[in-house]
C-alpha cells in the first residue's frame, strides 16, 4: 500500500475507446509493481442481494410480457421519456425507472467500497465512472425528465432516489478521458454492438470540452502500448 495513500482512478470513454482494455492492463501493472490495487466495473456493477431479487423478478414479468419490439432497459426508457412527459407513462415504464434505481444503488455501493480502498492505501481502477456531464453512459436516466411530478407520485420518488444515489458519488481523483473518433468507435464495435448505440455516446466524449476540468484526455486513436505508456505517466505522477 502507498505510504501517501492510494487512489481513485476513473478511466471513462465511449464504446471501442478501450476502457477495459486500459483498466486490465493497468492492474497487471500494479500486480508487477507488488502494489495492492483493485479493478470495479462502475458501468457494470455487482448485484447487491436486493438487487438480485427484485431484478430477477422483473425479469421474469418482462419475458412474461415482452413484445417483439421491446428493448433494453436504460435505452427504451430514455427513448421514452418524451411521450411519458405527455402524460403516458406506462407500467412497463414504472419497472424500468425500478431497474435503474437499483442500478444506481449498486453504483454508489461499488463507489463507496471503492472510496474506502483508496483511503486505505489501495489504488483502485474504475472501469466506467457517473460523471454529470456525460448523460449517455452511467448517469441517472431520470435527469432527462422535463416535469417527474407529471408522471406521478411512484415516478416522482424513483427519479428523486435515482439522482440522490449519483448525487452521493464524488469526483475520482485521476480521471482518464480515452477520446476516439465516433467513426472509429463504431468500426471497432462492427458486428458487436449496434451503430445507433455506439455512435452517440462516443459523441458525446468526442464533443465535450474537457479544458478546465480534473480530465487528463487521451487520444485512443493511438497505437495501445503508446495509450497505456500515457495513462501510466498519469497515474503514477499523481500518486
Amino acid at each position: 500500500q502507498l505510504a501517501s495513500g492510494g487512489a481513485l482512478v476513473a478511466v471513462v470513454g465511449g464504446d471501442g475507446a478501450g476502457k477495459s482494455t486500459a483498466v486490465d492492463a493497468l492492474s497487471r501493472w500494479f500486480s508487477s509493481e507488488n502494489i495492492d490495487s483493485h479493478a470495479v466495473h462502475m458501468g457494470k456493477p455487482r448485484w447487491s442481494p436486493v438487487t438480485a431479487i427484485v431484478k430477477s423478478l422483473l425479469r421474469l414479468v418482462a419475458a412474461a410480457k415482452r413484445s417483439p419490439s421491446s428493448t433494453s432497459s436504460a435505452k427504451a426508457l430514455r427513448s421514452s421519456i418524451a411521450a411519458a412527459d405527455e402524460g403516458r407513462m406506462t407500467l412497463r415504464n414504472r419497472a424500468r425507472l425500478a431497474w435503474e434505481v437499483l442500478t444506481a444503488r449498486d453504483r454508489y455501493r461499488t463507489y463507496r467500497s471503492a472510496r474506502r480502498l483508496a483511503t486505505n492505501g489501495a489504488v483502485v481502477l474504475c472501469d466506467r465512472y457517473p460523471l454529470p456531464q456525460v448523460s449517455l453512459m452511467d448517469g441517472a436516466v431520470t435527469a432527462r425528465m422535463k416535469d417527474p411530478s407529471r408522471w406521478g407520485g411512484w415516478a416522482r420518488s424513483l427519479a428523486t432516489l435515482e439522482q440522490r444515489y449519483y448525487d452521493r458519488i464524488a469526483s475520482p481523483d485521476v480521471l482518464i478521458v480515452l477520446r476516439l473518433d465516433p467513426d472509429a468507435a463504431v468500426e471497432r464495435k462492427r458486428g458487436v454492438e449496434p451503430e445507433s448505440s455506439v455512435r452517440p455516446r462516443s459523441e458525446e466524449i468526442w464533443r465535450m470540452d474537457w479544458r478546465g476540468s480534473q480530465a487528463i484526455v487521451v487520444d485512443a486513436a493511438a497505437p495501445k502500448d503508446r495509450v497505456l505508456s500515457e495513462i501510466r505517466s498519469v497515474i503514477w505522477s499523481r500518486l
